[in-house]
C-alpha cells in the first residue's frame, strides 16, 4: 500500500478514532460548565485552578518522562519495562510529596497567600500518581494501536469527573469537593484500562542489567525531557499560580475558565491527532527517512479544524462567554477573544512538535522551551508593572504564537533526515 493510500484510511480512522472520543470527553465539561460558573464564584474557579496547576508540574515531574520512551522502544517487554520504571518513579515521587505535605502542608498553605488550598493539599499526590499512571498507559495502548480504548478511557474520565462535581456542587460549595471529585474521576478511568488489558499483557521478569540498559539507553527523557517537559508545564500553569498573587483569584478564575472551555478542548483534540501522527511519523522516518508527507496532511487538517471557532470567538468571545457562563463571566470572554489566536497556533504546531522528539532532539527542545518560559515569565512582569490583567494576557498570547510558529517550523526541517544536520 502506498503511503498516501495509507495516510487517508488508516491514519484518518485512527484520527478520526481518537478526535472523536475527545471530542465527546471535552464536550461533558464544557456542557457542566454553565451550571458550575452559576454555582462557584471566579474566585473559587481561581482557587480550583491552583490545584490543576500542581498536578500538571508535579505529573512532569514525577513520571521522568520516560513514558516517551514506551512509543520508540523496539522491542515490547522493553516497552513495559520503562512502563514499569515510569510508574515506580511516579509512586516515589508522590510518597514523597504527601509527606512534605503532611509536614509542611499548613506553611504551604499559608505562605502562598491563600490558606484555603490547605483543604485539599492533600489530594494533590494521590491526583499525580493516577494522572502519572494513566499517561504511561495511554503511550503504552498507543504504541500498541488501541485507539478505540484511548478514546474510551478519556470519555470515562471527563464524564466521571464532571458528574461528580456536578454532585458535590448540589450538596455543598466546596472547592475541596472539585479537587475529590477530579481525582476520583482519575481514579475511574485508569480502573477501565487495566482491567481491559489486565489479560493481554503478559509483564516481563525483572531483570536488572536490562533496567540499567534501558536507563542508560534514554537516560537523555528524564535529564533532558524533564527539565524540557516541566518548562512547558510551567510556561501554561504559571499563571493560575502567580495571578492570584498579582491581580486576584478572580482574575485567575476567568483565566481558568477561558482555557477549561478553550484550551483544553484544543490540547486534547491537538492531542489525538499528535498520538496517531507520532506513531505515524516514527514508522515513516524509519522507512521512508522522512514523514514530511504526514506532517502536511495533519498541518492542513487541524488548521481546517481550529480556524473557523478561532474567527468566531475573535470576534464574538465576549457575548458568547457572557449568554453561555453568566455575566459576571463576561471578562473571561475578553480573555478568550486575546488569546484565541494562540490557540489556534497550540492546536496546530504541539502535534506536529512530536518530531522533536522522535529525532530525539531534546536539547532543541530544551532551549524552545526555556525561551518559551521566559516569555511568559515576562508577560506576567510586565502586567504586574502595568498593572494591567489585561494587558498580561495580551503579552501571554503573543508569546504563545511566536514559540508555536518557532517549534513547528524546526519540526517541519527535521521531517526529512536527509536534509536535516546534527544539533
Amino acid at each position: 500500500m502506498r503511503p498516501n493510500t495509507w495516510i487517508k484510511s488508516e491514519y484518518a480512522r485512527n484520527v478520526l478514532t481518537l478526535m472523536s472520543g475527545t471530542t465527546i470527553a471535552q464536550a461533558i465539561p464544557v456542557a457542566i460548565t454553565p451550571v458550575l460558573t452559576r454555582l462557584y464564584s471566579p474566585a473559587e474557579f481561581g482557587l480550583f485552578a491552583v490545584y490543576m496547576a500542581l498536578i500538571a508540574i508535579g505529573t512532569m515531574i514525577a513520571t521522568g518522562r520516560l513514558e516517551m520512551a514506551v512509543l520508540i522502544a523496539r522491542k515490547d517487554a522493553d516497552a513495559l519495562r520503562l512502563a514499569l520504571i515510569s510508574i515506580a518513579i511516579s509512586g516515589v515521587f508522590s510518597i514523597l510529596a504527601l509527606c512534605v505535605i503532611i509536614i509542611w502542608g499548613q506553611q504551604i498553605a499559608a505562605a502562598s497567600g491563600q490558606p484555603e488550598i490547605g483543604d485539599w493539599l492533600y489530594i494533590v499526590p494521590f491526583s499525580i500518581f493516577l494522572f502519572s499512571v494513566y499517561k504511561v498507559l495511554l503511550h503504552w495502548l498507543n504504541r500498541k494501536k488501541h485507539y478505540e480504548l484511548m478514546a474510551r478511557s478519556r470519555v470515562t474520565q471527563s464524564g466521571s469527573i464532571s458528574v461528580l462535581q456536578v454532585i458535590v456542587s448540589l450538596g455543598t460549595k466546596i472547592t475541596p469537593g472539585l479537587a475529590l471529585a477530579d481525582c476520583l474521576g482519575r481514579a475511574l478511568s485508569l480502573v477501565l484500562i487495566l482491567g481491559r488489558i489486565r489479560h493481554t499483557v503478559k509483564l516481563p521478569g525483572f531483570h536488572r542489567a536490562r533496567q540499567l540498559a534501558l536507563i542508560r539507553r534514554y537516560r537523555n527523557f528524564p535529564f533532558l525531557g524533564s527539565p524540557t517537559s516541566l518548562l512547558n508545564v510551567l510556561s501554561l500553569q504559571l499563571p493560575y499560580v502567580i495571578i492570584p498573587a498579582l491581580f486576584s483569584s478572580a482574575v485567575a478564575g476567568l483565566y481558568f475558565l477561558v482555557f477549561r472551555v478553550l484550551m483544553m478542548p484544543i490540547s486534547v483534540l491537538g492531542e489525538a491527532m499528535m498520538e496517531v501522527f507520532r506513531n505515524k511519523a516514527a514508522e515513516d522516518l524509519e522507512q521512508h527517512g522522512t514523514c514530511r508527507p504526514v506532517f502536511i496532511k495533519t498541518l492542513s487538517s487541524l488548521v481546517i479544524i481550529g480556524l473557523p471557532p478561532t474567527l468566531l470567538l475573535m470576534i464574538f468571545g465576549r457575548e458568547i462567554f457572557a449568554f453561555i457562563f453568566g455575566e459576571d463571566w463576561r471578562e473571561a470572554g475578553l480573555y478568550a477573544t486575546i488569546l484565541a489566536p494562540m490557540a489556534l497556533f497550540r492546536l496546530v504546531c504541539a502535534p506536529l512538535g512530536g518530531v522533536l522528539f522522535i529525532r530525539e532532539k531534546l536539547k532543541l527542545v530544551l532551549f524552545l522551551q526555556s525561551l518559551f518560559f521566559l516569555m511568559v515569565a515576562l508577560s506576567l512582569a510586565l502586567g504586574w508593572v502595568y498593572d494591567d490583567a489585561v494587558l498580561m494576557v495580551v503579552f501571554l498570547s503573543v508569546s504563545g504564537c511566536l514559540f508555536y510558529l518557532v517549534q513547528a517550523l524546526n519540526s517541519f526541517r527535521l521531517s526529512t533526515i536527509e536534509n536535516t544536520r546534527a544539533s
